[in-house]
């Protein structure tokens, strides 16, 4: 009965991932049509727009509210600008000042570059779409404050306590800038799960960025010299079970907890799969890690590759 019920919601999701791949496809044709921007540049911005909608309608139902045609729009929306917002302090090195002028859209400079167009274009149609802006810019400014933190990433030599401290802030945030989408107030117990998660997923994304942070000479949990992959697979599995915790006790009802930690559980199979690949590099090695012992190849995860695929699902299986 197991297997039938993770088959079943297998299918559910990857249809849903179609489906919502044609959505933002559609709603984000205009940047395609109107700008002139690389197809590896717009795909980054359809990909992160795919994630802001998939989570946001997902974390709607959790909640009772109803993804309308509205929402879906400002949750796409909102996951395409995300990038945007890396690019600006990454290759720009935009300042805090610089971020809020781009926020404020009766500002009519001219900043002359694509992806500042695309960005302001972007959320001049969530200003349109969205009654109250308040709780966005609230959640903007925080984005923007963990962003300028995070620089130290790149200036300074951190230590294993300040790589979490920053990987922590740095996640909270981006999943508070999603949720601020969504119409309802936020709770006490919704806040410190969403900040929670929101650590999960960050060390989740820098397990994945491992080759493009070695690149950019970004200091993460998992680009320095020494690296303890056990260590980091134990950090990764304790604070997952904070969150399931943290989820346990929202004032929601069962099956919708049940269904929410499902979503999430597929989402995190993808990490076992990446500690699995490059634990399995060399054994020996893992409490004293460094990806510069390897290339591209042995480091980035396919997650396409059917083998992975089917992995993932076993992973659901447990």
């Amino acid at each position: 009965m197991h297997f039938i019920k993770t088959l079943v919601f297998w299918f559910r999701i990857h249809l849903q991932l179609w489906k919502s791949w044609k959505r933002v496809k559609l709603e984000l044709r205009f940047i395609e049509r109107d700008f002139e921007i690389s197809k590896k540049q717009l795909q980054r911005i359809r990909l992160y727009a795919l994630m802001g909608v998939l989570f946001g309608k997902n974390y709607a139902s959790f909640l009772s509210l109803k993804a309308d045609e509205n929402l879906t729009k400002l949750l796409i929306y909102q996951g395409a600008i995300t990038p945007l917002f890396d690019d600006f302090y990454d290759e720009y090195d935009f300042n805090a000042e610089q971020i809020r002028s781009l926020m404020e859209v009766d500002n009519d400079v001219d900043f002359k570059d694509v992806r500042v167009d695309i960005f302001r274009n972007i959320l001049k149609r969530i200003y349109l779409l969205k009654n109250d802006m308040q709780p966005l810019l609230k959640a903007a400014t925080v984005v923007v404050q963990q962003q300028e933190q995070s620089r130290n990433q790149k200036s300074l030599k951190l230590s294993f306590d300040q790589l979490i401290e920053i990987t922590h802030k740095k996640g909270g945030a981006s999943f508070f800038f999603i949720r601020a989408m969504l119409p309802t107030a936020i709770t006490k117990a919704e806040e410190q799960m969403i900040d929670q998660l929101g650590f999960v997923l960050q060390i989740q994304n820098d397990l994945f960025d491992i080759y493009k942070d070695l690149r950019e000479q970004n200091q993460t949990l998992f680009t320095g010299v020494n690296v303890d992959l056990v260590k980091l697979y134990e950090l990764f599995t304790i604070e997952k079970e904070i969150f399931k915790n943290l989820l346990s006790k929202m004032d929601i009802p069962q099956n919708k907890r049940d269904q929410f930690w499902l979503q999430m559980t597929f989402i995190f199979s993808k990490a076992e799969i990446a500690f699995d690949q490059l634990m399995s590099l060399n054994p020996s090695s893992n409490l004293s890690w460094s990806a510069r012992d390897y290339d591209r190849n042995s480091i980035v995860v396919d997650l396409e590759r059917w083998t992975n695929q089917w992995k993932s699902f076993k992973w659901l299986l447990q």
